[in-house]
């Protein structure tokens, strides 16, 4: 069960899933040598995952991109479902498997 899925149909059970928080600060230094931090809206959450795949994988990984797809996460921190909002270029460790880092914007947690 655990790895991650696409439409159902799991793409790679080799995951390395990092959850992340993101806030909008933005820090001042005022007159007296103070500082005054502001917080923008709400943090956004995110999921760094390193991940190795197949072929057939990475083509799929890259029509999700593409498409914009709704990727599902399922391992021990969690079930989560999210797009791709970034990835890195592919790297070929060995033949026929491939490596790359998506970051995942959560949509919704399963």
């Amino acid at each position: 069960m655990m790895g991650l899925y696409i439409d159902g149909s799991r793409v790679t059970r080799f995951i390395r899933v990092t959850p992340q928080s993101n806030v909008t600060r933005i820090t001042n230094k005022l007159l007296d040598g103070s500082l005054h931090i502001q917080i923008i809206g709400n943090a956004s959450n995110t999921l760094n995952i390193d991940l190795f795949v197949d072929a057939a994988g990475k083509q799929a990984i890259d029509a999700a991109e593409a498409s914009g797809t709704i990727l599902s996460i399922y391992n021990e921190t969690g079930d989560y479902n999210g797009i791709i909002v970034d990835k890195k270029d592919w790297i070929k460790p060995a033949e026929g498997l491939y490596e790359t880092s998506i970051i995942l914007s959560i949509e919704a947690v399963v």
